[in-house]
């Protein structure tokens, strides 16, 4: 049965109210987690169990209940915010996918006859409705809750205005809570369910604003209650899941290193009420006696002499100073602690996260070399595109045959290629290129951030309209100069194409080598 949709706000209204709500929901959801966090203590100070693990251990225990997996995922979410390191993990895998490196290949049969005209219209159509998406600004923070909780649930509204509108296609990113995987496409994608109950209370609001395929099925859970999960339209509904081979479970990628998360937050919590009671100097009045007389508590000033001292000294002292008075000798304790070992137990507890969330290359004091670094960057690259891509490829592919029906072009996203190495990737399309290799040139064209649309308006405009060709004069260098100051020896390698070895070689000549002073 055919899905009515629409909605009478503009795809970015829906979006901005969308995400306004989920701010005022974020203290709610931030209030429960806050449970597995004991954060009231005296003086502004965290206790030495500022985190109660004992939930995080059980709903490990057992992580295919429902109320588990809500468990880890608000916890995720939660830690997310609170922790520097897990969202540098977290950010690292989410930015592997590069999406404007792709191109458009069009359907042409090698033994029958094609339209030129047609191809070309079509090919055209599709760059431009790809374009309007604009998944190269929107598909980070898709891709930081899919690694963050293990499934993003996607709801797309586009309509069909100015082409050159960005806004006018805007995925809004559903609450986990209220969806679950139902099925999967031939193509490799995740439909999901809604938990039509949302809607009840305060969040009937949403309706508004919300295309009508949810007033439509809220109004059929209404009347039967049995239709409180409704799987949504394929044709706007898509679910991208890191971990694709267990449909039947959402565990956050890195649930296991959550508690290595929490450790890390209160190791840096006692480290810094060491540091201030290390700082700390305590400041001490003893009161004398009288050696010759016989009598108890003869001092040698008089005690109200000695307290309006005390109140005098002690309005004068800055933080960190303190004062007592006494009659008797107090011994001396030093609260100072090695703050050096201190560091390094952090440090410690830093690389040991690292490790266990497999990304020893966010820690320098493992991977300090070029083919380490190499090596490490195409593993993390595989990893995160393994799934993800051919789900995100399929997606965009199946939009762009709804938006443009019959269109005959493929979108193709280029494997093992991430920003962190997109580089070797230039040079490899640069070469093939040269040779004359087809599809080199546009592949090329993309690496360099020249979107295939945008690579046929430049040749136009630079050719046939500037005719840089013939009016420009190009800088004297040596690519244009016939004689050459060549001296011998061979070509000069960038950085990243030398070995260990050249690497120290370098550094060693340009004086830069650390040699540990």
């Amino acid at each position: 049965m055919a899905v009515e949709h629409g909605t009478k706000y503009k795809p970015q209204v829906v979006a901005k109210f969308t995400q306004e709500e989920r701010l005022k929901q974020f203290a709610e959801a931030v209030e429960k987690a806050v449970k597995l966090i004991d954060l009231e203590s005296p003086n502004n100070y965290k206790t030495y169990q500022s985190f109660n693990k004992d939930n995080l251990r059980a709903a490990m225990q057992n992580p295919l209940t429902d109320a588990n997996q809500k468990t880890l995922r608000k916890l995720a979410q939660y830690l997310y915010h609170l922790s520097f390191p897990l969202r540098r993990i977290i950010a690292y895998y989410a930015s592997q996918i590069d999406m404007t490196a792709y191109t458009a290949i069009p359907n042409i049969s090698m033994v029958e006859d094609y339209d030129e005209e047609t191809i070309l219209k079509n090919y055209e159509l599709v760059l431009k409705k790809l374009k309007r998406m604009n998944l190269p600004s929107s598909m980070y923070e898709t891709m930081v809750t899919a690694w963050r909780e293990d499934c993003v649930y996607l709801y797309s509204y586009y309509d069909e205005g100015d082409e050159s509108d960005v806004n006018s296609f805007v995925n809004v990113i559903m609450d986990g809570d209220y969806c679950r995987i139902s099925s999967k496409n031939y193509d490799g994608t995740f439909n999901y369910a809604f938990d039509f109950s949302f809607f009840s209370g305060s969040n009937s609001v949403y309706l508004e604003y919300w295309d009508k395929e949810f007033t439509t099925k809220y109004n059929a859970y209404q009347s039967d209650n049995s239709l409180r999960w409704q799987e949504l339209d394929p044709n706007r509904a898509v679910c991208f899941k890191v971990n694709s081979d267990q449909m039947d479970r959402v565990i956050p990628p890195f649930a296991a290193i959550l508690e290595d998360v929490i450790d890390i937050t209160d190791l840096r919590s006692i480290t810094n009420v060491k540091d201030e009671l290390s700082a700390y100097k305590l400041l001490v009045a003893k009161i004398e006696t009288l050696s010759s007389s016989k009598e108890v508590n003869d001092f040698s000033v008089d005690l109200d002499t000695c307290v309006r001292f005390y109140n005098k000294i002690n309005n004068l002292l800055p933080p960190g100073l303190g004062i007592v008075l006494s009659p008797m000798p107090i011994d001396y304790i030093d609260l100072k602690t090695d703050s050096t070992d201190e560091t390094n137990r952090i440090a410690e507890s830093m690389s040991n996260l690292f490790s266990n969330a497999g990304t020893p290359i966010l820690d320098n004091t493992i991977v300090n070399n070029n083919t380490g670094i190499k090596s490490a960057l195409l593993a993390d690259t595989l990893l995160a595109q393994k799934s993800l891509l051919p789900q995100i490829e399929a997606w965009v592919n199946r939009m762009l045959d709804i938006m443009v029906p019959n269109n005959g072009v493929r979108i193709e996203y280029m494997p093992d290629v991430s920003p962190y190495n997109k580089s070797e990737k230039i040079k490899e399309l640069k070469e093939a290129a040269t040779l004359g290799i087809p599809g080199a040139a546009t592949k090329y064209s993309s690496l360099l951030g020249i979107s295939p649309l945008d690579s046929y308006s430049f040749n136009v405009l630079e050719h046939k309209i500037l005719k840089i060709q013939d009016n420009w004069i190009p800088l004297s260098t040596s690519y244009t100069q016939s004689g050459s100051s060549d001296t011998g020896g061979a070509p000069t390698k960038d950085d990243d194409e030398l070995t260990d070895e050249g690497a120290k070689s370098r550094d060693k000549e340009s004086g830069t080598e650390n040699n540990g002073d």
